[in-house]
């Protein structure tokens, strides 16, 4: 159609999408948004663009030549009636967008999809923790994990996939949806309702909560955990989030377990302080499998690295085993998980993490990561003595281990415990001691 408009010379709608000082870029809301450039001055007219167009602005033109390669280049005459005046009636009026083959036929313009618009979306594709929507030829939708379902915690999910099947959507199906705002296609920053959109720029979110379905408005109140960013997001706040992913060596070369607690925002969950459990530790990707959903409590943000540190909470996952929960349970004989910090040739240090329960004494809403400092020494390293009995273990390595002692005088934040790796102490049935004396 654009070629055709070409040859026919035939005037078409057009709107400014930046003003630079010999040239304008536009876009053809009536020809699939391709973009086009056209000349700022004249023989005629040598005054400023600046003044003359404005980021928005609405024209009218008539497409001269299409750029080759198949790009959605044209060159574009303006009319007389353009430059002569009529901008400033056409910037105040704004510009409005065609939706090219909305999927809701009682849609006609990009500027249509306003918050609390129920509508209707087709599938295209859904990948990790959000589905691709078409709303139209040329306007983009996305489905977030986090806007499936009012309470997904019954869900046993061995893929984001799941929770997008419990709720009824699949790839190549039209759904009702409901527009709750929109985001950066670029960058997937939530864009505020003011803030200047474009559908070759912009993605618009949309839910399928069946509560915000049923009620006449998305309305989204600033304690809705939507709005959640790092900078509003306090110690203590409990998010209902679905796992996003492991990544290893993410905070200070731990291992921590992605959370999407919303559109825009991703928690990390130590694993140190997700579970007791030395099976599920060694091997998070196996049980922590996107899609799963999770309920965790913010325990601490990290300004500089702007992280948003998560302990379990509630229900959390079921069967999963919470790691000690207080320091009166760290004693002797307790069974802990423990990371390598530095090795040295009659001594291994390790670094263990309690998610001790809120002080209400402090007047504190947040859990707390307690971190112990552990030591193992060359007779607790294994049953039989070695002359280098740390040689085989590295830096960041998970390790089982039980307390052999607690040190009398550790204060809060530096709690000091002996350890033992002797398999003869972790499963004593199974290895029996061999009766060798401690030396010391």
């Amino acid at each position: 159609s654009l070629s055709a408009a070409c040859e026919k010379k035939t005037a078409t709608q057009l709107v400014v999408e930046v003003v630079k000082e010999d040239y304008l870029v536009l876009s053809l809301p009536l020809h699939g948004n391709a973009v086009a450039f056209a000349m700022t001055k004249s023989y005629n007219d040598r005054s400023k663009p600046f003044m003359r167009f404005k980021v928005g602005q609405r024209l009218s033109g008539t497409p001269v030549r299409v750029g080759p390669n198949r790009r959605t280049l044209v060159l574009l005459q303006q009319t007389a009636s353009d430059v002569a005046g009529g901008a400033a009636s056409d910037a105040k009026e704004g510009a409005k967008r065609a939706a090219v083959k909305p999927i809701d036929p009682s849609i006609n313009f990009f500027e249509d999809y306003v918050p609390g618009l129920a509508t209707l979306a087709k599938v295209t594709s859904i990948k990790g923790v959000q589905a691709n929507l078409d709303l139209a030829s040329n306007i983009k939708g996305r489905l977030h994990i986090t806007e499936l379902l009012d309470d997904a915690s019954s869900i046993v999910a061995k893929s984001p996939g799941d929770v997008f099947a419990a709720a009824g959507v699949h790839v190549g199906d039209k759904i009702q949806v409901k527009v709750i705002g929109l985001h950066d296609a670029k960058v997937y920053k939530f864009l505020p309702i003011t803030h200047r959109t474009s559908p070759l720029k912009n993605v618009i979110d949309v839910t399928v909560r069946p509560s915000l379905l049923a009620s006449e408005w998305a309305a989204v109140d600033k304690s809705d955990s939507r709005l959640a960013s790092w900078k509003s997001t306090k110690p203590g706040d409990v998010f209902k989030g679905f796992v996003k992913g492991v990544q290893e060596g993410k905070r200070k070369g731990k291992t921590v377990v992605l959370v999407s607690l919303n559109t825009s925002l991703v928690g990390h969950l130590p694993i140190l302080a997700a579970t007791s459990s030395f099976e599920i530790a060694s091997h998070p990707a196996r049980f922590f499998v996107p899609g799963m959903p999770i309920e965790v409590q913010v325990s601490l943000i990290d300004p500089k690295s702007r992280d948003v540190i998560l302990t379990p909470h509630g229900s959390f996952i079921a069967g999963v085993e919470r790691p000690i929960a207080s320091r009166k349970l760290l004693v002797p004989g307790a069974r802990i998980i423990c990371s390598v910090f530095k090795t040295m040739t009659t001594a291994m240090f390790t670094e263990i993490e309690l998610v001790e329960e809120a002080d209400s004494s402090a007047n504190s809403k947040a859990p707390r990561i307690t971190h112990v400092h552990g030591s193992v020494d060359a007779y607790h390293a294994a049953d039989e003595l070695s002359a280098k009995p740390f040689g085989k273990y590295t830096a960041g390595e998970l390790l089982e281990a039980v307390v052999v002692w607690v040190g009398a005088n550790s204060k809060d934040e530096h709690i000091k415990v002996g350890l033992s790796l002797r398999p003869s102490v972790l499963n004593p049935v199974k290895f029996p001691p061999s009766g060798a004396a401690d030396p010391v």
